[in-house]
């Protein structure tokens, strides 16, 4: 299904979202991810991703954080409730260090330590300016770190089209 859907649409360059959240036709598995994280790295149309309550597991979260380190396209990443922990949220956390096209990115609802928490902050205060919405709600992590990235994202957002210097 999403492996032979994902090689269909690589050389999309008319269909700028895909929705697959809370999909009764299987779900998307950590496999789905993984082949749509595929699709990611060849494909410069798609804007927004949905998988939002889909059990993509920590191998998809990776697979699709690694994909977001060389797609700049994509501007809208919803992974509510996927079902993966710190391993899956550092990885998003590492590519947001390189990605410059991501604005929007939904964690809510999956798992992170404090640490994990810090390094979003830590990325969004000195490595991201494109991030101008990051949902973290329900991750477990200290309020005063979720306030951080809040503050942090509304600066980016604030700041759009300014360089990193102009709002250090």
């Amino acid at each position: 299904g999403f492996i032979a859907m994902a090689d269909a649409l690589r050389h999309n360059s008319t269909l700028l979202t895909l929705d697959f959240e809370s999909n009764s036709f299987g779900g998307v598995s950590e496999v789905g991810a993984t082949a749509l994280a595929g699709l990611l790295r060849h494909n410069d149309a798609i804007e927004v991703l949905r998988l939002g309550y889909c059990s993509i597991g920590s191998a998809g979260a990776s697979a699709l954080a690694n994909a977001l380190t060389n797609n700049n396209t994509l501007q809208e990443l919803n992974l509510e409730y996927c079902s993966f922990g710190d391993e899956g949220v550092v990885a998003f956390a590492n590519a947001l260090k390189l990605n410059r096209g991501l604005q929007e990115l939904i964690l809510s609802g999956n798992n992170a330590s404090q640490a994990t928490a810090e390094l979003f902050r830590d990325v969004l205060r000195y490595e991201n300016r494109t991030i101008t919405w990051l949902s973290v709600y329900g991750l477990s992590i200290p309020w005063d770190i979720e306030e951080d990235i809040d503050r942090l994202a509304e600066i980016n957002k604030e700041s759009v089209g300014c360089t990193p210097q102009e709002v250090a």
